[in-house]
């Protein structure tokens, strides 16, 4: 390993060279572009039109279909070939060709492409305004999207587990049995296997380059959850304001919650299985609404490939749906077919689903377990992950959330008012409000708002509910407190669709139907040019984050393929997926593994005690096989609390460490005399880590 070792870069602290960045890349590059381009007006838009005649649904629903069949495709045609063992270019790309010219065949059959256009010629001049408004909203975070630097990937550590583990299934051709994390051999997770098979087929596409490959596949989906959620609003009834859907909740970072405005600062597989799930939700409701089966079985199989990609979002969409379709059971009088459809829905969508999740061979990761034990003294393991914390467990109850806590902690993340500042009027008046809501939208309003108030108020005691039950059921942190993590992200959701409901419904009272919706139409535009322009975020970081990567970038050409490296962060996957050299900190996050959390947790903790006392714990890098000492800088890449943070004088004092690189994101020293235990595997034997020797196009 010595000999391999390049030369020595030393670079005063704080000075970076801009010949280290490419700012062609501020901009999303062609490349990835025209491979997400080819995705949605290739097999996306011709599935859309296979599956609908012209005319018979609406342009923001087929708009929604074509995004969310241009990820479900590939993805479900590489998913059998990964678990088959075949999951190589010239199959994965030969297939998608011949299921694209199907596609496009039966679309031929359904309707001519000048059919088509006049149809959506002849929806435009019926419904002009809302319409063009919502294209415009589209439109609009589409180019704004396609600003973002790629470079933002820098500022986190999730995305890059997302795109390590869609290289080890596109390096292995399959999905891997065994994969490599944490210096250690673990079983796979196929919780987001059909996220993994869709980045495996980019990486084949973009040949393994993780900065555009994960540039593409944020484009994608930040895009695609806009038009599905415009196509939520319209199939709902919102026929003026459903351009404001997309606009309250996914392109805004100003009011409520804007949680998923900000999972769009970089590629994350629960932004996939958003776009799905609300597609699914549009085809749903108009199943519900309407006498269609055909709407019903394609809702249910999006609502299955969705449990496929990020389990969370369907169930926000099926608590919705329930609630939706309970009010259509009040209103419409054909109950049984109503009923027999929602069947339809949730079987199909429990059928696929599982099959998704376990005809592949892994791990699903969805046991709690218990409290670790480290020298006799029980501790939370998944608080410990979180945040550091490894404070002794003191009962069963630490973590729970009493019903009227759960529900001021849900006004407050749905509305973005303290309810400390507010008062009491705020956490029972808006539950109070919403009733008051659902009640008057289902006697007075006009029939297609009637059943709103009640899906959103639904929703609301769903995630509350759910934020309550989980807090009591489960005794560790990241269970526990499931609904506050991960639920609460939706929780604007029923404000919206309610502020909404009552706004389309005194549009509908004003009479005046053309001025009512210019009225609508120009203050969406109004909004939007507020809002859309924020969306984007991360961008005054990008030089931060060139420095980061320059950082990486020297890795790549001077630390030798097989080295073991031992960072002060947890940093998920960067090392992995953009050097292929091993971190013996990197890995999913195994909150849910049991058997994979308990080896995990002690390592993390002799690293921490090791970087608060270098000179007293050297005796674990021979332990380990430590080659290379990293210091981490970057705020956001990586998670310094499970370990910590590492003195860079005590490094630079201890002869033990040479320092071969320093910059203001991070600091690397080589260990003198590292040791290589027999039992150490190397990284050649496990997809994902082909060793990358050249610097990246930043």
């Amino acid at each position: 390993q010595g000999a391999e070792f390049g030369g020595r870069l030393w670079n005063p602290p704080g000075e970076f060279d801009a010949r280290d960045l490419d700012f062609r890349f501020v901009f999303v590059s062609l490349a990835p572009l025209l491979a997400c381009l080819i995705l949605l007006f290739g097999p996306g838009l011709g599935g859309a039109l296979a599956v609908y005649r012209p005319g018979e649904v609406a342009l923001p629903t087929r708009v929604a279909l074509a995004f969310a069949f241009a990820c479900c495709i590939p993805a479900l045609l590489a998913l059998p070939l990964a678990i088959t063992g075949f999951l190589h270019a010239p199959a994965l790309f030969a297939l998608l060709a011949m299921v694209t010219a199907a596609l496009w065949y039966l679309a031929a059959e359904k309707g001519r492409l000048t059919e088509h256009l006049e149809a959506v010629r002849e929806e435009l001049r019926s419904d002009r305004w809302p319409l063009t408004a919502g294209l415009v909203v589209l439109l609009a975070s589409a180019v704004v999207r396609s600003t973002v630097s790629p470079l933002v990937h820098f500022s986190t550590s999730a995305s890059w587990r997302y795109w390590a583990d869609a290289l080890e299934v596109a390096d292995s051709a399959r999905i891997p049995h065994t994969v490599l994390q944490y210096g250690m051999v673990f079983p796979a997770t196929v919780n987001k296997a059909l996220v993994s098979t869709l980045g495996a087929g980019f990486s084949l596409a973009l040949e393994r380059a993780p900065l555009p490959g994960m540039a593409a596949m944020l484009w994608l989906s930040s895009v695609g959850l806009v038009a599905a959620m415009w196509s939520v609003g319209h199939e709902l009834g919102l026929k003026n304001t459903a351009a404001a859907v997309p606009l309250l909740l996914v392109l805004n970072r100003i009011s409520l919650n804007n949680e998923m405005t900000t999972d769009l600062g970089n590629f994350k597989a629960e932004n996939f299985g958003r776009l799905v799930a609300f597609a699914g939700v549009a085809l749903a409701v108009r199943a519900l609404r309407g006498r269609r089966w055909k709407d019903g079985l394609w809702s249910g199989a999006l609502l299955g490939v969705a449990a496929g990609m990020h389990v969370v979002p369907v169930m926000i969409a099926l608590g919705f749906l329930g609630f939706y379709g309970a009010a259509r059971l009040v209103l419409d009088r054909d109950r049984a077919a109503l009923v027999s459809r929602a069947a339809a829905i949730v079987g199909l969508a429990a059928v696929l689903g599982a099959l998704v999740l376990f005809l592949p061979r892994g791990s699903i990761g969805v046991s709690a377990g218990s409290a670790d034990v480290t020298e006799g003294q029980p501790f939370d393991p998944t608080r410990y992950l979180n945040s550091g914390a490894a404070t002794p467990l003191v009962s069963g109850t630490e973590w729970r959330i009493g019903p009227r806590r759960a529900l001021a902690a849900y006004v407050t993340s749905a509305t973005g008012i303290s309810t400390r500042a507010a008062g009491r009027w705020l956490m029972y008046g808006l539950p109070l409000l919403g009733v008051g809501v659902a009640v008057a939208l289902m006697t007075f309003s006009p029939p297609a708002l009637r059943p709103l108030g009640v899906a959103a108020g639904g929703l609301a005691a769903v995630i509350v509910a759910l934020t309550w039950l989980f807090s009591i059921r489960y005794r560790l942190y990241i269970p526990a407190f499931f609904g506050v993590r991960r639920l609460f992200d939706y929780s604007s959701i029923p404000v919206v669709i309610a502020v909404l409901a009552l706004i389309e419904w005194a549009l509908a009272a004003w009479g005046a139907r053309r001025p009512a919706a210019m009225v609508a139409a120009a203050s969406i535009l109004a909004i939007g040019a507020l809002l859309i322009p924020t969306s984007r975020s991360g961008q005054s970081a990008v030089a931060r984050d060139g420095r980061v990567a320059a950082a990486f970038n020297w890795i790549r050409t001077n630390v030798p393929c097989d080295a073991r490296i031992l960072p002060d962060a947890h940093t998920e996957g960067v090392f992995e997926a953009f050097t292929g050299r091993v971190s013996l900190l990197e890995g999913a996050t195994p909150y849910l593994r049991p058997v994979v959390r308990t080896p995990v947790i002690r390592l993390l903790l002799s690293t921490r005690r090791f970087f608060r006392n270098p000179p007293e714990n050297q005796e674990l890098l021979k332990q380990l096989g430590v080659d290379f000492v990293v210091l981490v800088r970057s705020p956001g890449l990586g998670y310094h609390g499970p370990v910590a943070t590492g003195d860079p004088a005590v490094f630079n004092r201890s002869p033990a460490f040479e320092p071969v690189y320093n910059s203001s994101e991070m600091l690397v020293y080589r260990v003198i005399s590292p040791a290589s235990p027999s039992r150490i595997v190397q990284p050649s034997s496990f997809p994902g880590y082909r060793c990358q020797r050249v610097p990246a196009r930043l």
